[in-house]
């Protein structure tokens, strides 16, 4: 897949949270917002492969499985930001 123009290619973060007590949230508590970047088209400026980005509350993109796994087609101009 190669992706064009401000496109950026992103799996979902699954991982469990800990409280500092040592409790486990379940999944309903954890943001399912924030993603893995895998991929970026051409002309992405400010965010690069294996960067973690969080998508804005009404940004859908365009959901894709390839080979079994989930991706999602985000634009770099408005549906993104950076978590440092």
């Amino acid at each position: 897949m190669q992706l064009l123009g401000h496109r950026i290619l992103c799996t979902r973060i699954v991982e469990e949270k800990q409280t500092t007590s040592g409790l486990i949230l379940p999944t309903n508590y954890q943001s399912e917002d924030e993603y893995k970047v895998v991929d970026i088209g051409v002309k992405v400026k400010h965010i690069k492969p294996g960067d973690r980005v969080r998508k804005f509350k009404y940004s859908d993109g365009l959901q894709v499985v390839d080979d079994g796994v989930e991706y999602l087609v985000l634009s770099e101009k408005d549906d993104v930001e950076l978590i440092v």
